[in-house]
């Protein structure tokens, strides 16, 4: 009996795994919008950071970041399920080639089809909302 409740309650907490959104592309322009969560409470946007930003995702699987239309760098991207044993595991992620925002993986959700929501695999719950370029 013990065993059984046991099983239960650690399946209750594992995390499912899901597929990525293959109905909607991160293939595009898209501009940052806010940033929640961390260990400030105020949201950071552009206007209180001082710079606009934006990430373009190429079909060929190449991702580059703008700073104020300034080229920022760039790496490679992925998009597949969290890694094994990571903070992500079983999540829809965009995986790096290099760390744009400090990490290797982000997960993703698309609220609608033109807004995009990245997720750190940490436990302050930061998360960057992009809202695609008109065009892309």
């Amino acid at each position: 009996m013990v065993l059984t409740l046991l099983a239960v309650v650690l399946a209750s907490c594992t995390v499912s795994s899901t597929a990525p959104d293959a109905t909607t592309t991160v293939v595009g322009r898209w501009s940052w919008v806010r940033s929640t969560g961390g260990l400030l409470p105020a949201d950071r946007t552009p206007a209180t950071e001082g710079y606009d930003m934006s990430l373009e995702f190429a079909a060929g699987g190449t991702v580059r970041i703008w700073f104020d239309d300034d080229f920022g760098g760039e790496t490679t991207y992925e998009v597949g399920i969290g890694s094994s044993n990571g903070a992500l595991e079983g999540t829809p992620v965009i995986r790096y080639g290099e760390s744009l925002f400090g990490f290797m993986e982000q997960a993703y959700q698309f609220t609608d089809p033109d807004t995009m929501v990245l997720f750190d695999g940490c436990c302050d719950g930061f998360t960057w909302h992009f809202r695609r370029d008109s065009g892309s």
